[in-house]
């Protein structure tokens, strides 16, 4: 009788790191995603939306059409381009189908080119799966709307830009602190209010009151592959790339 395996989390991590290190040596595979069509009208829609990546351009020209907000479809494009750049690369090329099985595995594992956690997509009730590109797209784009919500009842503006950020690495404070909780979680768009020490900002409270509105915090995460970011170098980033998509 064969014996029955159980890898758990860290188990695949290091799986990860030792193909991550041999593919280095050897050379990476393909990469990106292709469009499996090669109709005249994919072609037509590839040239209209020039910005974009080639294999994201016939979900966004379709989405677009079914009435999806442009400025939110750019913001979850910028989104996935910085998770995931654009589901290609030897990280993502490798770690994709990793991550696929340790969600079948029962793991709250990221997965797709949004590299959204099945918990978030369970809890915005998608009806479509976020390991295809249309699917993220419309996966990240729910995230957002569902976000600016909470940030408006949070009293951040969507006319004025973070007050603790370089301007050019600000759209407006709701879209930055929205921006921000898909790294950072749902529950870090909050009210920040002055805390004993002037440099650091907290959470409202009975104890700190003050509120600095608009004001968008910078956690530093550690992960496991050590690749460490920052709240605000995360938004720099999604930001950047949200600028280089004027076509649409």
């Amino acid at each position: 009788m064969s014996k029955i395996i159980r890898l758990t989390e860290s188990d695949l991590e290091q799986i990860v790191k030792r193909v991550l290190k041999e593919q280095s040596v050897i050379g990476a595979p393909n990469q990106g995603m292709t469009n499996n069509s090669n109709s005249l009208n994919d072609k037509k829609v590839i040239k209209k939306y020039y910005c974009v990546p080639p294999s994201f351009a016939p979900s966004i020209d379709d989405l677009i059409k079914k009435g999806y907000n442009k400025q939110t479809l750019k913001i979850a494009l910028s989104i996935i381009g910085r998770e995931s750049s654009f589901a290609s690369g030897l990280r993502y090329n490798i770690t994709a189908p990793l991550k696929t099985i340790a969600g079948l595995l029962g793991y709250n594992t990221s997965s797709g080119p949004a590299q959204m956690s099945q918990q978030t997509a369970k809890d915005l009730k998608l009806k479509q799966g976020v390991d295809t590109i249309s699917g993220a797209l419309n996966a990240v784009y729910q995230y957002l709307k569902k976000a600016y919500g909470v940030a408006t009842s949070m009293g951040y503006s969507n006319s004025v830009k973070s007050v603790n950020v370089p301007p050019s690495n600000s759209i407006n404070a709701k879209i930055d602190i929205a921006i921000a909780s898909y790294n950072l979680g749902m529950g870090k768009i909050v009210k920040y209010c002055q805390s004993k020490d002037p440099k650091i900002k907290v959470k409202c409270d009975n104890k700190n009151t003050k509120q600095v509105k608009n004001y968008l915090p910078n956690f530093s995460t550690k992960r496991w592959d050590g690749v460490n970011i920052t709240t605000h170098g995360y938004v720099a980033e999604v930001v950047k790339k949200y600028n280089k998509f004027n076509c649409f």
